[in-house]
């Protein structure tokens, strides 16, 4: 199904992982704070119950993406190429934590 047997593949396809994963969570964020809004008009057990649900399915989605294909390519025996994309997704990750947090940092300092 994958194939992705040079390096160049598995580094492309951990950095677009991150990059989706990146982009899911900022998606999540603006809907939480959406529904925050909405919230003032809903019972309080309803309120939690809806961000519960979407916590729920967020790390559903989240584990999908971070670690779905690493544990496809562990699971065919292809553990170099797991650690691979793994470790790649997880930098892209903490190259985007970095650029929002400079980016925060130079809006709050203004």
């Amino acid at each position: 199904m994958f194939e992705l047997k040079d390096e160049s593949h598995q580094v492309k396809t951990g950095i677009l992982a991150g990059l989706l994963e990146s982009l899911y969570v900022i998606v999540i964020a603006l809907l939480s704070i959406k529904l925050t809004s909405l919230m003032i008009f809903v019972e309080e057990v309803f309120a939690m119950g809806l961000m519960l649900m979407l916590l729920v399915f967020s790390a559903a989605i989240s584990s999908v993406l971070v670690f779905g294909l690493p544990i496809y390519l562990f699971l065919q025996k292809r553990v170099k190429d797991a650690l691979r994309v793994m470790f790649t997704t997880f930098i892209t990750l903490l190259g985007v934590f970095f650029i929002i947090l400079l980016f925060a940092g130079v809006y709050v300092t203004q």
